[in-house]
């Protein structure tokens, strides 16, 4: 009796730690992906501003022509 409660016991144990394990993935692939949309993020903020500082000396250029 005492050698099927420990068994069961075991594989709650061993279903509990993939579970975790599984929880741990899920949680390194979300930091993974919110890492790859923050660099997105900063690469788009830089394109934008080299458009506006091309913008702006297009301008002065024209100002300064003019």
């Amino acid at each position: 009796m005492e050698g099927i409660v420990f068994r069961k016991l075991s594989v709650a144990a061993a279903a509990a730690a993939a579970a975790a394990a599984a929880a741990a993935a899920a949680a390194a692939a979300a930091a993974a992906q919110q890492q790859q949309q923050q660099q997105q993020q900063q690469q788009q903020q830089q394109q934008q501003q080299q458009q506006e500082n091309a913008v702006s000396a297009l301008q002065q250029n024209e100002m300064t022509a003019g």
